[in-house]
């Protein structure tokens, strides 16, 4: 899927690299759709723990999301086979009612109720940084994104929250903790 792109993959090549069966397939998914899903959910759902950490550990809601919006930039791009999966599939964007989106959710709505964010449509900016970061991925993928691409995303969504403009490039260039570098925090 990564290669040919999700459209073009056809389910019985999908089978012939995994090495398995189409019946074997068809019993865990009803379709290509619901792998694709399924790789996505389960990426995210790898990266909740790490996430509940930084917004524990942070007490600042707005380091929170910086954090977090560069964790997930920095884990995608790293493999560029799933980064290429979620890109082309789209599938980050059905997060937005799901548990996985749950923490960025609580974030945003602890920082509008402490007066720190204001947004007017909470569904619109949840989309809006599921979309652009998306968007990010897919010019690190091709070489097009400049340096330090999470820093400046997650600098961008923080200003799209309400942060002022030094805040937030203050806050998302800070040094990420040891526990979001690539790689780590994966146990």
């Amino acid at each position: 899927m990564a290669s040919k792109g999700v459209d073009a993959a056809t389910v019985l090549e999908i089978v012939a690299e995994a090495g398995v069966s189409q019946p074997s397939f068809y019993n865990h998914f009803e379709s290509k759709e619901a792998l694709l899903n399924e790789i996505v959910r389960s990426f995210i759902f790898s990266e909740r723990a790490l996430k509940e950490r930084v917004v524990k550990d942070t007490g600042d809601r707005a380091l929170s999301i910086a954090w977090n919006c560069r964790r997930t930039i920095r884990m995608l791009s790293s493999d560029p086979i799933v980064a290429q999966v979620v890109v082309r599939a789209g599938v980050m964007r059905n997060i937005l009612g799901a548990p996985v989106g749950e923490p960025l959710i609580r974030e945003i709505e602890e920082g509008i109720r402490a007066g720190r964010m204001k947004v007017e449509s909470l569904p619109l900016a949840i989309s809006a940084i599921i979309g652009g970061a998306l968007s990010v991925i897919q010019l690190i993928l091709d070489g097009e994104a400049g340096p330090d691409p999470d820093a400046r995303y997650a600098e961008l969504v923080l200003r799209m929250l309400g942060i002022p403009a030094a805040q937030a490039e203050r806050l998302a260039f800070k040094p990420l903790p040891d526990f979001l570098r690539d790689g780590e925090g994966n146990d």
